[in-house]
Protein backbone atom coordinates (compact mmCIF):
# COMPACT_ATOMS: atom_id res chain seq x y z
CA UNK A 1 0.00 0.00 0.00
CA UNK A 2 1.50 3.34 -1.09
CA UNK A 3 1.55 6.21 1.38
CA UNK A 4 1.29 9.65 -0.27
CA UNK A 5 3.54 12.57 0.56
CA UNK A 6 0.88 14.53 2.46
CA UNK A 7 0.25 11.61 4.83
CA UNK A 8 3.95 11.26 5.58
CA UNK A 9 4.29 15.03 6.15
CA UNK A 10 1.33 14.89 8.53
CA UNK A 11 2.95 11.95 10.32
CA UNK A 12 6.17 13.97 10.64
CA UNK A 13 4.24 16.92 12.06
CA UNK A 14 2.37 14.81 14.60
CA UNK A 15 5.52 12.89 15.49
CA UNK A 16 7.46 16.12 16.07
CA UNK A 17 4.75 17.60 18.32
CA UNK A 18 4.37 14.36 20.28
CA UNK A 19 8.13 14.07 20.67
CA UNK A 20 8.31 17.70 21.79
CA UNK A 21 5.71 16.99 24.49
CA UNK A 22 7.64 13.89 25.54
CA UNK A 23 10.73 16.05 25.93
CA UNK A 24 8.83 18.49 28.14
CA UNK A 25 7.72 15.57 30.35
CA UNK A 26 11.23 14.06 30.22
CA UNK A 27 12.83 17.28 31.44
CA UNK A 28 10.09 18.21 33.92
CA UNK A 29 11.60 16.11 36.73
CA UNK A 30 15.15 17.24 36.04
CA UNK A 31 17.09 20.14 37.49
CA UNK A 32 16.86 23.32 35.42
CA UNK A 33 20.62 23.06 34.77
CA UNK A 34 20.00 19.73 32.98
CA UNK A 35 17.32 21.03 30.62
CA UNK A 36 17.93 21.17 26.87
CA UNK A 37 15.47 23.91 25.80
CA UNK A 38 16.85 24.10 22.25
CA UNK A 39 15.82 20.48 21.71
CA UNK A 40 12.18 21.20 22.63
CA UNK A 41 12.22 24.28 20.36
CA UNK A 42 13.66 22.15 17.54
CA UNK A 43 10.82 19.60 17.65
CA UNK A 44 8.06 22.24 17.79
CA UNK A 45 9.63 24.20 14.92
CA UNK A 46 9.82 21.01 12.84
CA UNK A 47 6.26 20.11 13.77
CA UNK A 48 4.91 23.56 12.90
CA UNK A 49 6.77 23.67 9.60
CA UNK A 50 5.58 20.17 8.63
CA UNK A 51 2.00 21.06 9.57
CA UNK A 52 2.06 24.16 7.34
CA UNK A 53 3.47 22.06 4.48
CA UNK A 54 0.71 19.50 4.97
CA UNK A 55 -2.09 22.04 4.59
CA UNK A 56 -0.43 23.82 1.64
CA UNK A 57 0.92 20.91 -0.44
CA UNK A 58 -2.13 20.56 -2.75
CA UNK A 59 -2.01 24.22 -3.84
CA UNK A 60 1.30 25.67 -2.68
CA UNK A 61 1.66 29.38 -2.14
CA UNK A 62 5.24 30.55 -2.41
CA UNK A 63 5.62 32.45 0.87
CA UNK A 64 3.70 29.88 2.90
CA UNK A 65 5.66 26.91 1.59
CA UNK A 66 9.03 28.56 2.07
CA UNK A 67 8.06 29.81 5.50
CA UNK A 68 7.28 26.18 6.34
CA UNK A 69 10.65 25.03 4.97
CA UNK A 70 12.33 27.83 6.91
CA UNK A 71 10.78 26.56 10.17
CA UNK A 72 11.74 22.96 9.42
CA UNK A 73 15.36 23.91 8.70
CA UNK A 74 15.55 26.03 11.84
CA UNK A 75 14.27 22.99 13.72
CA UNK A 76 16.99 20.83 12.12
CA UNK A 77 19.65 23.35 13.14
CA UNK A 78 18.41 23.47 16.73
CA UNK A 79 18.26 19.68 16.85
CA UNK A 80 21.87 19.55 15.67
CA UNK A 81 22.87 21.90 18.48
CA UNK A 82 20.95 19.70 20.93
CA UNK A 83 23.04 16.73 19.77
CA UNK A 84 26.21 18.73 20.35
CA UNK A 85 24.96 19.63 23.83
CA UNK A 86 24.13 16.02 24.71
CA UNK A 87 27.58 14.88 23.58
CA UNK A 88 29.26 17.52 25.73
CA UNK A 89 30.14 20.13 23.08
CA UNK A 90 27.92 23.16 23.60
CA UNK A 91 27.58 25.47 20.57
CA UNK A 92 28.15 29.13 21.38
CA UNK A 93 24.86 31.06 21.66
CA UNK A 94 26.15 33.80 19.36
CA UNK A 95 26.87 31.21 16.68
CA UNK A 96 23.37 29.73 17.14
CA UNK A 97 21.77 33.15 16.66
CA UNK A 98 23.96 33.92 13.63
CA UNK A 99 23.07 30.63 11.92
CA UNK A 100 19.34 31.05 12.67
CA UNK A 101 19.39 34.64 11.36
CA UNK A 102 21.28 33.50 8.23
CA UNK A 103 18.60 30.90 7.49
CA UNK A 104 15.82 33.48 7.87
CA UNK A 105 17.65 36.00 5.63
CA UNK A 106 18.41 33.33 3.03
CA UNK A 107 14.77 32.27 2.83
CA UNK A 108 13.71 35.91 2.57
CA UNK A 109 15.53 36.11 -0.77
CA UNK A 110 14.47 32.69 -2.07
CA UNK A 111 11.94 34.30 -4.41
CA UNK A 112 14.92 35.57 -6.47
CA UNK A 113 15.86 31.98 -7.35
CA UNK A 114 14.22 29.72 -9.88
CA UNK A 115 12.35 26.65 -8.59
CA UNK A 116 15.24 24.24 -9.23
CA UNK A 117 17.77 26.37 -7.37
CA UNK A 118 15.35 26.73 -4.47
CA UNK A 119 15.18 22.95 -4.21
CA UNK A 120 18.98 22.74 -4.35
CA UNK A 121 19.33 25.24 -1.48
CA UNK A 122 16.73 23.50 0.69
CA UNK A 123 18.13 20.00 0.11
CA UNK A 124 21.72 21.16 0.62
CA UNK A 125 20.91 22.88 3.94
CA UNK A 126 19.19 19.70 5.13
CA UNK A 127 22.36 17.82 4.13
CA UNK A 128 24.57 20.13 6.23
CA UNK A 129 22.34 20.17 9.30
CA UNK A 130 22.12 16.37 9.40
CA UNK A 131 25.78 15.80 8.53
CA UNK A 132 27.28 17.94 11.34
CA UNK A 133 25.65 16.13 14.31
CA UNK A 134 26.31 12.76 12.67
CA UNK A 135 29.98 13.66 12.24
CA UNK A 136 30.19 14.91 15.85
CA UNK A 137 28.63 11.73 17.24
CA UNK A 138 30.96 9.39 15.35
CA UNK A 139 34.19 11.41 15.56
CA UNK A 140 34.00 12.12 19.30
CA UNK A 141 32.58 8.80 20.44
CA UNK A 142 35.26 8.41 23.15
CA UNK A 143 33.05 6.14 25.25
CA UNK A 144 32.58 3.75 22.28
CA UNK A 145 28.84 3.90 22.84
CA UNK A 146 26.79 1.72 20.49
CA UNK A 147 23.89 4.15 20.87
CA UNK A 148 26.04 7.09 19.82
CA UNK A 149 27.30 5.16 16.80
CA UNK A 150 23.76 4.20 15.79
CA UNK A 151 22.48 7.76 16.16
CA UNK A 152 25.47 9.16 14.28
CA UNK A 153 24.89 6.75 11.40
CA UNK A 154 21.18 7.69 11.34
CA UNK A 155 22.03 11.38 10.94
CA UNK A 156 24.63 10.58 8.27
CA UNK A 157 22.08 8.47 6.39
CA UNK A 158 19.65 11.40 6.43
CA UNK A 159 22.45 13.63 5.18
CA UNK A 160 23.21 11.21 2.34
CA UNK A 161 19.52 11.02 1.34
CA UNK A 162 19.23 14.80 1.08
CA UNK A 163 22.61 15.12 -0.64
CA UNK A 164 21.46 12.56 -3.22
CA UNK A 165 18.36 14.65 -3.83
CA UNK A 166 20.57 17.74 -4.24
CA UNK A 167 22.74 16.02 -6.84
CA UNK A 168 19.72 14.68 -8.68
CA UNK A 169 18.24 18.17 -9.07
CA UNK A 170 21.57 19.58 -10.24
CA UNK A 171 22.44 16.77 -12.65
CA UNK A 172 19.02 15.97 -14.08
CA UNK A 173 17.11 19.29 -13.94
CA UNK A 174 14.75 18.60 -16.82
CA UNK A 175 13.53 15.40 -15.13
CA UNK A 176 13.79 16.43 -11.53
CA UNK A 177 10.15 17.32 -10.91
CA UNK A 178 8.80 14.11 -12.40
CA UNK A 179 11.50 11.91 -10.94
CA UNK A 180 11.31 13.35 -7.46
CA UNK A 181 7.56 13.41 -7.41
CA UNK A 182 7.57 9.69 -8.08
CA UNK A 183 10.50 9.08 -5.71
CA UNK A 184 8.83 11.05 -2.95
CA UNK A 185 5.69 8.97 -3.23
CA UNK A 186 7.53 5.69 -3.16
CA UNK A 187 10.73 5.93 -1.13
CA UNK A 188 12.18 9.20 0.13
CA UNK A 189 9.54 10.64 2.49
CA UNK A 190 8.86 7.30 4.14
CA UNK A 191 12.60 6.64 4.55
CA UNK A 192 13.13 10.10 6.04
CA UNK A 193 10.18 9.62 8.38
CA UNK A 194 11.44 6.25 9.63
CA UNK A 195 14.98 7.48 10.17
CA UNK A 196 13.84 10.66 11.95
CA UNK A 197 11.53 8.64 14.19
CA UNK A 198 14.26 6.14 15.10
CA UNK A 199 16.94 8.80 15.57
CA UNK A 200 14.58 10.87 17.75
CA UNK A 201 14.06 8.07 20.23
CA UNK A 202 17.77 7.26 20.05
CA UNK A 203 18.51 10.85 21.05
CA UNK A 204 16.14 10.48 23.98
CA UNK A 205 17.98 7.34 25.08
CA UNK A 206 21.30 9.12 24.60
CA UNK A 207 20.11 11.99 26.81
CA UNK A 208 19.18 9.44 29.47
CA UNK A 209 22.58 7.81 29.03
CA UNK A 210 24.24 11.21 29.44
CA UNK A 211 22.22 11.85 32.61
CA UNK A 212 23.23 8.43 33.93
CA UNK A 213 26.93 9.03 33.25
CA UNK A 214 26.74 12.52 34.78
CA UNK A 215 25.02 11.07 37.86
CA UNK A 216 27.62 8.29 38.05
CA UNK A 217 30.45 10.81 37.72
CA UNK A 218 28.88 13.03 40.39
CA UNK A 219 28.52 10.06 42.72
CA UNK A 220 32.10 9.01 42.05
CA UNK A 221 33.31 12.56 42.66
CA UNK A 222 31.34 12.67 45.91
CA UNK A 223 32.77 9.31 46.89
CA UNK A 224 36.31 10.53 46.17
CA UNK A 225 35.65 13.73 48.11
CA UNK A 226 34.33 11.75 51.09
CA UNK A 227 37.40 9.54 50.90
CA UNK A 228 39.67 12.59 50.91
CA UNK A 229 37.77 14.06 53.85
CA UNK A 230 38.06 10.76 55.69
CA UNK A 231 41.80 10.68 55.04
CA UNK A 232 42.13 14.26 56.25
CA UNK A 233 40.13 13.50 59.39
CA UNK A 234 42.43 10.56 60.11
CA UNK A 235 45.69 12.37 59.36
CA UNK A 236 47.81 14.52 61.62
CA UNK A 237 48.08 17.90 59.93
CA UNK A 238 51.67 18.54 60.97
CA UNK A 239 53.41 15.21 60.39
CA UNK A 240 51.11 13.83 57.66
CA UNK A 241 50.85 10.43 59.35
CA UNK A 242 47.85 8.98 61.21
CA UNK A 243 46.47 10.96 64.15
CA UNK A 244 45.44 9.82 67.64
CA UNK A 245 41.80 9.35 66.61
CA UNK A 246 42.70 6.94 63.82
CA UNK A 247 45.24 5.19 66.05
CA UNK A 248 42.62 4.43 68.71
CA UNK A 249 40.10 3.15 66.11
CA UNK A 250 42.64 1.02 64.26
CA UNK A 251 44.11 -0.45 67.46
CA UNK A 252 40.66 -1.67 68.57
CA UNK A 253 39.91 -2.99 65.09
CA UNK A 254 43.16 -4.92 64.80
CA UNK A 255 42.93 -6.26 68.35
CA UNK A 256 39.40 -7.60 67.76
CA UNK A 257 40.44 -9.12 64.45
CA UNK A 258 43.47 -10.86 65.92
CA UNK A 259 41.52 -12.01 69.00
CA UNK A 260 39.55 -14.46 66.86
CA UNK A 261 42.75 -16.41 66.22
CA UNK A 262 44.70 -15.55 69.34
CA UNK A 263 47.36 -13.93 67.13
CA UNK A 264 50.07 -11.59 68.35
CA UNK A 265 49.98 -7.80 68.22
CA UNK A 266 53.03 -5.63 68.84
CA UNK A 267 53.25 -1.95 69.69
CA UNK A 268 56.17 0.48 69.56
CA UNK A 269 55.88 3.68 71.60
CA UNK A 270 58.38 6.40 70.67
CA UNK A 271 59.38 9.63 72.37
CA UNK A 272 61.84 12.29 71.15
CA UNK A 273 64.47 12.80 73.82
CA UNK A 274 64.50 16.24 75.50
CA UNK A 275 62.16 17.67 72.88
CA UNK A 276 60.90 20.48 75.15
CA UNK A 277 64.47 21.73 75.49
CA UNK A 278 64.84 21.51 71.69
CA UNK A 279 61.70 23.61 71.20
CA UNK A 280 62.77 26.20 73.76
CA UNK A 281 66.22 26.58 72.22
CA UNK A 282 65.53 26.37 68.47
CA UNK A 283 61.92 27.60 68.37
CA UNK A 284 58.64 26.01 67.34
CA UNK A 285 59.32 26.25 63.58
CA UNK A 286 62.42 24.06 63.95
CA UNK A 287 60.50 21.90 66.41
CA UNK A 288 57.76 21.27 63.87
CA UNK A 289 60.34 20.44 61.20
CA UNK A 290 61.99 18.00 63.60
CA UNK A 291 58.63 16.25 64.22
CA UNK A 292 58.02 15.94 60.49
CA UNK A 293 61.46 14.39 59.87
CA UNK A 294 61.08 11.89 62.71
CA UNK A 295 57.56 10.99 61.53
CA UNK A 296 58.90 10.42 58.01
CA UNK A 297 61.56 8.02 59.31
CA UNK A 298 58.97 6.10 61.33
CA UNK A 299 56.59 5.89 58.37
CA UNK A 300 59.36 4.70 56.02
CA UNK A 301 60.16 1.79 58.35
CA UNK A 302 56.56 0.58 58.42
CA UNK A 303 56.25 -1.48 55.25
CA UNK A 304 53.14 -3.69 55.49
CA UNK A 305 49.68 -2.41 54.62
CA UNK A 306 48.26 -3.52 57.98
CA UNK A 307 50.94 -1.65 59.95
CA UNK A 308 50.16 1.84 61.22
CA UNK A 309 52.41 4.73 62.22
CA UNK A 310 50.64 7.49 64.16
CA UNK A 311 51.33 10.59 66.17
CA UNK A 312 50.21 9.82 69.72
CA UNK A 313 50.50 13.37 70.99
CA UNK A 314 53.14 16.07 71.29
CA UNK A 315 56.50 14.43 70.55
CA UNK A 316 55.21 10.86 71.04
CA UNK A 317 54.51 8.36 68.27
CA UNK A 318 53.09 4.84 68.19
CA UNK A 319 53.44 2.01 65.67
CA UNK A 320 50.86 -0.80 65.43
CA UNK A 321 52.33 -4.04 64.11
CA UNK A 322 49.71 -6.80 63.70
CA UNK A 323 50.92 -10.42 63.63
CA UNK A 324 54.45 -9.40 64.65
CA UNK A 325 56.31 -11.06 67.51
CA UNK A 326 58.45 -9.29 70.10
CA UNK A 327 61.71 -10.05 68.32
CA UNK A 328 60.46 -8.68 65.00
CA UNK A 329 59.02 -5.55 66.63
CA UNK A 330 62.33 -4.87 68.41
CA UNK A 331 64.23 -5.12 65.11
CA UNK A 332 61.92 -2.52 63.54
CA UNK A 333 62.22 -0.27 66.62
CA UNK A 334 66.03 -0.39 66.51
CA UNK A 335 66.01 0.41 62.81
CA UNK A 336 63.84 3.47 63.49
CA UNK A 337 66.11 4.60 66.36
CA UNK A 338 69.25 4.36 64.24
CA UNK A 339 67.68 6.14 61.24
CA UNK A 340 66.52 9.05 63.44
CA UNK A 341 69.99 9.35 64.93
CA UNK A 342 71.43 9.38 61.42
CA UNK A 343 69.32 12.41 60.51
CA UNK A 344 71.93 14.41 62.44
CA UNK A 345 69.47 17.07 63.54
CA UNK A 346 71.44 19.37 65.81
CA UNK A 347 70.35 19.35 69.47
CA UNK A 348 72.79 21.22 71.69
CA UNK A 349 70.44 21.10 74.68
CA UNK A 350 70.30 17.29 74.72
CA UNK A 351 71.98 15.71 77.72
CA UNK A 352 72.97 12.53 75.89
CA UNK A 353 73.96 13.58 72.34
CA UNK A 354 74.67 16.55 70.07
CA UNK A 355 71.85 15.37 67.79
CA UNK A 356 68.19 14.47 68.12
CA UNK A 357 67.61 10.96 69.46
CA UNK A 358 64.57 8.91 70.42
CA UNK A 359 63.64 6.39 73.10
CA UNK A 360 61.42 3.43 72.26
CA UNK A 361 59.29 0.95 74.22
CA UNK A 362 58.16 -2.32 72.65
CA UNK A 363 55.38 -4.61 73.83
CA UNK A 364 53.75 -7.71 72.40
CA UNK A 365 50.51 -9.37 73.44
CA UNK A 366 48.52 -12.41 72.42
CA UNK A 367 45.11 -10.97 71.66
CA UNK A 368 42.22 -12.57 73.55
CA UNK A 369 38.96 -11.64 75.22
CA UNK A 370 40.58 -11.52 78.67
CA UNK A 371 42.73 -8.53 77.70
CA UNK A 372 42.20 -5.31 75.78
CA UNK A 373 44.04 -2.51 73.98
CA UNK A 374 44.71 -0.64 77.23
CA UNK A 375 46.89 -3.54 78.35
CA UNK A 376 49.23 -3.38 75.39
CA UNK A 377 49.38 0.43 75.51
CA UNK A 378 50.25 0.28 79.20
CA UNK A 379 52.94 -2.32 78.52
CA UNK A 380 54.52 -0.24 75.74
CA UNK A 381 54.39 2.86 77.95
CA UNK A 382 56.17 0.97 80.76
CA UNK A 383 58.86 -0.17 78.32
CA UNK A 384 59.31 3.42 77.10
CA UNK A 385 59.63 4.65 80.68
CA UNK A 386 62.29 1.99 81.23
CA UNK A 387 64.20 3.21 78.16
CA UNK A 388 64.20 6.76 79.54
CA UNK A 389 65.32 5.63 82.97
CA UNK A 390 68.17 3.59 81.46
CA UNK A 391 69.73 6.56 79.67
CA UNK A 392 67.46 7.29 76.64
CA UNK A 393 68.39 6.79 72.98
CA UNK A 394 67.65 3.11 73.36
CA UNK A 395 64.98 0.45 72.80
CA UNK A 396 63.49 -1.48 75.69
CA UNK A 397 60.94 -4.31 75.62
CA UNK A 398 58.25 -5.04 78.15
CA UNK A 399 58.92 -8.30 79.95
CA UNK A 400 56.34 -9.41 82.47
CA UNK A 401 58.03 -10.37 85.74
Amino acid sequence: MQIDVRTIILMLAIGSFVFGLLLVIFQYHKESSEWIPIWIAAKFLQGLGSLILYFRVPSPEFMTVFTANNLVLLGCAYEGWAVFYITGRVVNRRLQHCVALSIVILFSFMFLLNPLNRLVVIFFLHTVFYFLPGWALLKHNGQKSLLRSFLGLSFLLLSILFFTRTLWVLLVPEQSYIAFDELNKRIMPLAVFCIILISGFSMLLLANEKSYFELHEAQQELKNLNKKLEILSNTDGLTNIANRRYLDERLILEYNRLSRRGAQLSLIMIDIDYFKLFNDHYGHVCGDDCLRQVASVISNNISRSADVAARYGGEEFVCILPETDLKGAKIIAERIRIDVENLFIEHQQSKISNFVTISLGVSTIECCSRKNTLDILSMADNALYKAKMNGRNRTEVYIKV
